[in-house]
């Protein structure tokens, strides 16, 4: 599970992404990737079911203000 807990006046957009061979494509897999958001929380629950699930995420935030991107990595147990 991913977390990201923002402070952003007005509201952020929230964006999550996949990086895949470092192309970035959104996520939509409703059975493997489920996304929850609140105004200033957005939640990545990723059921693994293949090795490719593993790897970097994102999510981009973004108000009338600006954007930012928070990169996270969804390792195995094994690496380190």
């Amino acid at each position: 599970m991913m977390v990201a807990d923002v402070i952003a006046n007005p509201l952020p957009t929230f964006t999550w992404w996949r990086y895949d061979n470092n192309i970035r494509t959104p996520v939509s897999d409703l059975i493997r990737h489920q996304v929850h958001s609140t105004d200033l929380q957005t939640i990545l629950q990723i059921n693994v079911t293949h090795s490719r699930d593993y790897g970097k995420y994102a999510v981009e935030l973004e108000n009338s203000i600006g954007s930012d991107l928070l990169v996270f990595e969804l390792r195995t147990k094994c690496e380190s």
